[in-house]
């Protein structure tokens, strides 16, 4: 059994080289469904030997080779490395972990996609994998793990398929890994360290396609199709991309543009999620959107529907129109939840003192019994932050631009026959999922 294997050896100039990195986590349930060996519990009998080798002291002393680092010390050459962290807990009697090793770590696309990410080893058996383990709270082997630059679990996985299928599954978790822990700093510094690198320019385009940075991918993707040293599968998949996201953005300027009409038209009856796309994170001039907002103020009245409508001005920077429009129809309330809008308004437009005065306002006719509002009071006073609801909006409007963005994807296995979508089909090849007893 391989102990606390990772992807670290010694450079020319003594210092430590960087760990094998990991791509895509995109294949939790399946994960969680196969593979996996629950942690014996010590008040049973070993498992028999037909099993797995007793978890004897004498199984836990492993034979000599590199010893994993600290998981504080892993942390930091991750970071110091801009390479996403991937921790593998394992222990010597668990046969799927012996799988794993003895399979699907030696395959040739698993130890090239390897250096990518800092991969590290972890039995849980023995120091230092028994305190990381004890840090992730792992009771199943193997887990698989992706922390980021704190530490902070990001994704888990538990067990893993045998052949080609547990091939795909960890270059998938590769892939995921990396996209959901690197920072554009991370992005910038692999370029830097590895200019005209076809696989390092492909990367990054997809890190600033999944980031919403439309310009910036396809400025990359272009790249490895100009890329002499791009293969054939890279430069189709690069330019297939690259075609895709400038449609995608041409067909998001059209639809924004036809919102935006749609608000300067009927700015009383345009409803609250077409303003949000035709104003919120999208792309439209700001002189449009100040337009937008003051025809829309101008003939709405109802205090209930403004109310609503002046988070979307605040998200979409019209902080003007959302001020005058609060104070004129909000002003004389006696609702908590509305004068805590006016006072938001205030906030964002960076009146301090009124904003205050309101919220206080707010507080003393809700009898002070309001958590929400004392908490708006405090970010008030602070002079910073965004209201719950403004990250909201913008949060909406995200999603359905997610939605857009992957209108084309793969649609969801059909579950008629009662099985999870992604369960193995029938006599697909499953390690034993049995635990020693």
């Amino acid at each position: 059994m391989l102990r606390g294997w990772w992807n670290a050896g010694a450079r020319g100039d003594g210092s430590v080289g960087t760990v094998k990195p990991i791509r895509s986590f995109a294949v939790a349930s399946l994960l969680s469904l196969v593979g996996a060996c629950s942690k014996p519990d010590e008040a049973q009998p070993p498992p028999p030997a037909a099993h797995a080798a007793e978890p004897s002291e004498t199984a836990k002393t492993e034979p000599p080779g590199p010893v994993p680092p600290r998981i504080e010390d892993a942390i930091a050459q991750a970071n110091a490395s801009h390479k996403p962290l991937v921790l593998e807990f394992y222990t010597s009697w668990c046969h799927p972990c012996q799988e794993f090793a003895k399979t699907t770590l030696v395959d040739k696309r698993v130890e090239a996609a390897l250096g990518d990410v800092m991969f590290v080893r972890y039995n849980t058996e023995v120091a230092p994998g028994d305190a990381a383990g004890t840090r992730y709270k792992v009771s199943s082997f193997p887990t698989f793990i992706t922390v980021d630059k704190q530490g902070e679990l990001v994704s888990r996985h538990s067990g893993m398929q045998t052949g080609e299928a547990g091939v795909k599954d960890f270059l998938a978790m590769i892939g995921d890994a990396r996209l959901k822990t690197r920072d554009e700093a991370d992005v910038r510094a692999e370029l830097s360290a590895k200019p005209k690198d076809a696989g390092v320019e492909l990367s990054a385009g997809r890190w600033y396609a999944d980031h919403d940075r439309t310009s910036d991918a396809v400025q990359q993707l272009d790249a490895v199709a100009a890329n002499p040293s791009a293969t054939a599968a890279q430069r189709a998949t690069s330019t297939a991309t690259a075609k895709r996201l400038r449609r995608l953005a041409l067909w998001k300027q059209q639809l924004v543009a036809e919102k935006l009409e749609l608000a300067s038209g009927a700015p009383g009856s345009v409803g609250e999620h077409d303003l949000m796309l035709a104003t919120v994170d999208s792309g439209a001039a700001p002189s449009d959107i100040h337009a937008v907002f003051t025809k829309v103020f101008a003939v709405q009245t109802d205090p209930s529907v403004v109310n609503g409508l002046l988070y979307v001005a605040l998200a979409a920077g019209a902080k003007d129109e959302a001020l005058a429009a609060a104070k004129r129809t909000l002003g004389d309330s006696k609702s908590p939840d509305m004068l805590d809008t006016l006072a938001e308004c205030f906030h964002v437009h960076g009146d301090r003192d009124d904003a205050l005065r309101i919220e206080d306002q707010a507080l003393t006719l809700s009898g002070s019994k309001n958590p929400a509002l004392a908490e708006n009071r405090a970010r008030f006073a602070k002079g910073e932050g965004d209201s719950t609801d403004v990250i909201a909006v913008h949060a909406k409007v995200a999603a359905t631009w997610k939605r857009i963005d992957h209108a084309e994807d793969e649609p969801t296995p059909d579950v008629s026959n009662g099985m999870p979508p992604g369960f193995p089909p029938p006599g697909a090849h499953i390690i034993n999922l049995t635990p020693p007893i």
